[in-house]
């Protein structure tokens, strides 16, 4: 019994240790001699009971539990105070006389409970408690921590459920100290937060706040949004995918690639366009058609491109592709895994020009602009100088005027001599004029002469035109019987023949079969229905390594993308395989289709992991206050659950 006694105590102690309360645990014993004590409607309603495990205790003068009893549900009860027992050399009861003291155990709380009347232990005997308790604060238990939500100013003793909701990340712009929940309010990281800057594109996650990271301004490298054209079919392509690990920043931009095609020194000709989408995409670059004598398209070899975006903002930006592309080649391939959007600025790097650009990395040939006088104050100002060339002005336009005033005297009688001769001009060309609008008038009137001539030749036309009109009407009318005639001559005809029709359809739908070879294939699609890419090349999915359609449009099974769609009938294709395929045919496959995912290369896949299994928290078992493991969908509304997890954490909940 006493050993069951330690093993109770221990398991409570260790329970409430950390509240540094010293809670008596309930009695569980017999000594074989007991007082009983009568706990009335009115005590038992004095004592302010809140928890369903709450329970008083009887308590010796060496401070000794001798008896207890739970409260909970009960408008009355009794308390069995045991004596001590008198066959044994320890105390392990209440001797005779000796006063008793009560405690209540409410929760986490401890109270000094006062009888109403005194309670001296005699052994078979009874006592009422009939009137109000005297209850008194002995120890508790609550958060003491001001800056918690629950701060219990009226606690004694902390109790380890302090609670503050807020963003409890360190590392996050909305850190809050002290927080022990978080409630969601984090907003990310310190970083950079301009897009107009490369750090914003390269950090890899979107910052709650600017930390002054922005260093390095996005460059255009000189390509316009207007050069974000389309590109021409020119019958020649080869296929770029881009199989980005972090496009953050360019959701809903365009991607292209730029060349200087008609080698005119700017690279404004766009050879690749598409969308950016999550996952991986595929973009065609359009090469140079050979059947034309323009060079409409990219060469082969040919690898000083741009790459550039736009986004959703109209800004441009340009970026290098990693790994660095390799030069173009006709129905060839080239993964792009990331877009660096640090690329080297070029312009003018020589201070002597107008232009000069301080933030230059490397100088493109485009210093321009011309020196001179930008004083308009001086008669050398030029209005076509962009700077002003030290030196430059020198005449004041004060100075040139009094030279223009001695100049003006001297021209003063050449210009008297001018006007006279103007003066003459002048009289001659109104004669001149006079003239003009005479034979004018004449003309008018021979023209109306000619025009009431012509209506009356129209008037004439149209009763001729009349007469025609009625002929053809007749000639249509008799035209549309012969051809009803024709018309049923016709269709007898057709309806004799249309079986042998038929058979020869029948003959014509047979499959047309054909060997693929090991490499590029052009191929017809010869079926009468569209179907689906992936459903129709199922059974040699495992010898395609890609399709393409007219357009650049690419299935690619090592990626799981498929950009065609389906076959359309009457179409080419090109089919890249791994291995010879003898007498194939494109198969029915009653109208099937396959959905297919985009696949993640195997070097990710064999990536180590980064999370432990034992850095998820995790539950281990819930345990009532009395150390004994429970399952909370059992327990009574009210109880107070221990919840145990694996991380050593401990959280104390009400039910």
């Amino acid at each position: 019994m006493k050993s069951l006694l330690t093993i109770i105590f221990a398991i409570s102690f260790s329970l409430f240790s950390k509240a540094q309360c010293d809670f008596p645990a309930p009695f569980n014993g017999n000594t074989g001699a007991n007082m009983t004590v009568m706990l009335t409607p009115l005590f038992v309603s004095s004592l302010n009971i809140t928890e369903e495990n709450a329970y008083i205790v009887a308590i010796s003068a060496n401070g000794l539990v001798i008896g207890s009893t739970n409260l909970v549900g009960l408008s009355q009860t009794s308390i069995a105070v045991w004596g001590d027992d008198s066959s044994t050399n320890n105390v392990d009861g209440a001797l005779g006389g000796e006063v008793i003291t009560f405690q209540l155990v409410n929760g986490s709380d401890i109270y000094d409970v006062e009888m109403p009347n005194t309670t001296s232990y005699t052994t078979n005997s009874m006592m009422a408690q009939i009137t109000a308790a005297v209850v008194t604060p002995n120890c508790i238990s609550g958060c003491t921590s001001e800056w918690a939500e629950n701060f219990n100013e009226l606690a004694t003793t902390d109790n380890g459920t302090c609670y503050l909701n807020g963003c409890t990340d360190i590392d996050d712009c909305n850190y809050t100290e002290n927080a022990t929940i978080d409630n969601g309010s984090c907003t990310g990281k310190p970083g950079c937060t301009d897009n107009s800057f490369t750090e914003f594109y390269h950090q890899g996650y979107t910052p709650g706040c600017d930390d002054g990271s922005c260093s390095t301004t996005i460059s255009d490298l000189g390509i316009n949004s207007s050069y974000f054209v389309s590109p021409t079919n020119t019958g020649a392509n080869m296929t770029l995918g881009f199989n980005l690990s972090n496009n953050l920043g360019l959701e809903g931009s365009t991607v292209a690639a730029f060349f200087d095609l008609n080698n005119d020194g700017t690279t404004s000709e766009c050879v690749g366009l598409t969308l950016i989408q999550n996952g991986f995409f595929t973009m065609a670059l359009w090469g140079n058609d050979s059947s034309t004598d323009e060079i409409d398209g990219l060469q082969a070899g040919d690898n000083d491109l741009i790459f550039a975006v736009i986004n959703s903002e109209g800004d441009v930006m340009a970026f290098n592709a990693n790994p660095l592309f390799s030069g173009y080649a006709t129905n060839g391939s080239f993964v792009i895994t990331e877009i660096d959007l640090n690329v080297t600025i070029y312009g003018c790097m020589d201070v002597n020009y107008c232009n000069y650009n301080e933030a230059a990395e490397e100088d493109d040939g485009s210093c321009l602009g011309t020196p001179g006088c930008t004083n308009d104050h001086f008669v050398e100002f030029d209005t076509n100088a962009s700077c002003n060339l030290e030196g430059s002005c020198s005449i004041t336009w004060q100075s040139a005027y009094l030279e223009e005033v001695e100049y003006s005297t001297n021209l003063q009688s050449d210009l008297v001599t001018t006007m006279e001769t103007a003066d003459l001009a002048a009289l001659e060309a109104q004669a001149e004029l006079d003239l003009t609008i005479a034979q004018a008038t004449q003309a008018s009137l021979e023209a109306n002469d000619v025009l009431s001539a012509t209506i009356a030749t129209a008037d004439l036309a149209a009763q001729e035109a009349q007469i025609e009109l009625d002929l053809t009407i007749a000639q249509a009318t008799q035209a549309s019987i012969d051809a009803s005639s024709l018309l049923s001559v016709t269709i007898a005809d057709f309806n004799a023949s249309e079986d042998q029709y038929l058979a020869q359809i029948a003959e014509l739908e047979s499959p047309i079969v054909i060997d693929i070879i090991n490499g590029w294939n052009n191929i017809g699609y010869t079926r009468k229905v569209s179907q689906d890419v992936i459903a129709t090349l199922e059974a040699i999915s495992t010898h395609i390594l890609i399709v393409k359609n007219n357009d650049a449009e690419v299935y690619w099974p090592e990626f799981g993308f498929n950009g065609i769609g389906d076959f359309i009938p009457g179409q080419g294709y090109q089919v890249k395989t791994n291995q010879m395929i003898a007498d194939y045919f494109f198969p029915d496959t009653q109208g099937l289709r396959i959905e297919v995912s985009t696949s993640i290369p195997q070097w990710v896949i064999d990536l180590p992991a980064d999370i432990h299994p034992n850095d998820i928290r995790t539950l281990v078992k819930v345990v009532n206050m009395l150390g004994q493991e429970v399952n909370p969908d059992y327990s009574l509304k009210g109880t107070t659950l221990i919840y145990l997890y694996n991380d050593a954490s401990v959280e104390k909940r009400i039910k």
